[in-house]
């Protein structure tokens, strides 16, 4: 059973904890484009705003990738780190969620 509690990091919002995590009041950012763009090399990359917990998606050239320091990326305030380079041309799409206040 699912029950609202107040954020524990952004005290102006309340979240639903349990089946269905849902962040009330936050923006939602869809499909941004981190930078830099990849070069093969690059495994850091910086998003325009801090995620809130657990709402992040991240996709590499259309294929869904799995959060975790033994999987995919790793995530630290709005910095994305890659296990692997993404190649040279990947495309890195994110949809999250953030406490902007109205921006």
């Amino acid at each position: 059973m699912a029950h609202v509690e107040q954020h524990p990091t952004y005290p102006l919002f309340r979240r639903k904890v349990g089946v269905v995590p849902d962040f009330t009041g936050a923006n939602y950012i869809f499909q941004e484009v981190p930078t830099p763009a990849p070069d093969g090399v690059q495994r850091t990359f910086t998003l325009k705003h801090q995620p809130l917990p657990d709402s992040e998606m991240v996709f590499k050239d259309g294929m869904f990738m799995s959060r975790g320091d033994a999987n995919d990326y790793t995530l630290t305030g709005n910095q994305i780190t890659f296990a692997e380079p993404p190649p040279f041309g990947s495309v890195i799409l994110v949809n999250y969620r953030y406490a902007g206040l109205g921006t």
